[in-house]
C-alpha cells in the first residue's frame, strides 16, 4: 500500500506522484495522476487541471463544497464534487438518499490508499 507524501508549497519542476499533497495559497491539493509540474499547471483560480484537485480533507457535514473540490470519506475513498453544495446528512456518501435514486453532487474516484 502506498501512502501520500507531503510536498509543501507547489513548485514548477517538481515531480509529483499519485496521492502526494501540496499547498498553494491557503488551499491543499491532492495529486490524482503522476506528473512533473509545469508553469501552466499552476493551481490559480479558474484553472482546472486533471493532474490534481483541491483537497478538503475528510467529508464534514455543514461544509460548503465547490465543483472540482475533492474530499475523503472514512479514511480512504476519494470523491470529486460535481456541483456546488452544502454538505448535510442527505449528502453523506453511501446515504439512503442516494440509494433511493436521488442525484448525487459528487462522484467516487476510488480508494486513494490503493493502487
Amino acid at each position: 500500500m502506498m501512502h501520500s507524501k507531503r510536498r509543501g508549497k507547489w513548485e514548477a519542476g517538481t515531480k509529483y506522484e499519485k496521492r502526494d499533497t501540496f499547498d498553494y495559497g491557503k488551499d491543499k491539493y491532492i495529486v490524482l495522476h503522476p506528473h512533473t509540474a509545469k508553469p501552466e499547471h499552476e493551481p490559480k483560480p479558474g484553472v482546472i487541471c486533471d493532474y490534481y484537485k483541491r483537497f478538503r480533507g475528510e467529508w464534514k457535514e455543514g461544509r460548503h463544497y465547490e465543483e472540482n473540490d475533492t474530499f475523503s470519506y472514512k479514511g480512504g475513498w476519494l470523491y470529486i464534487v460535481t456541483e456546488d453544495h452544502e454538505a448535510n446528512e442527505d449528502y453523506r456518501p453511501f446515504s439512503d438518499y442516494y440509494r433511493s435514486g436521488n442525484p448525487c453532487p459528487y462522484r467516487n474516484v476510488g480508494n486513494i490508499m490503493s493502487d
